[in-house]
């Protein structure tokens, strides 16, 4: 099991982000997943944290969480224990982000 599991948003394949546990030729998971699955640009939410982790060849850029509280907070590291809802208008913009190849 991946210590920082995170999930492909275009394949729902559950991928590790951290260490070296997975690590293949100098490259981690989400990198490999991302050439094989998305043709070098993935887009993943790390499961610990609620973050969006883009990748893009080997460049990585956090992108901010598609989850918020009731008061449309982000609760990075699942911290302050509230329950999160998924926010419908981040995730059209990512959507949108990606569609328009605005990674």
């Amino acid at each position: 099991c991946p210590k920082q599991p995170a999930v492909c948003l275009l394949c729902g394949a559950i991928v590790c982000t951290g260490g070296q546990c997975c690590r293949s030729g100098g490259d981690d998971e989400v990198v490999q997943h991302a050439a094989s699955c998305g043709h070098g640009a993935c887009a993943f939410v790390v499961v610990r944290t609620t973050t969006t982790l883009l990748v893009i060849g080997r460049q990585h850029c956090w992108w901010g969480s598609l989850y918020l509280d009731v008061h449309g907070e982000e609760d990075r590291n699942l911290s302050r224990g509230r329950p999160l809802l998924l926010a419908l208008g981040r995730l059209r913009e990512l959507q949108h982000v990606w569609r328009s190849n605005g990674l």
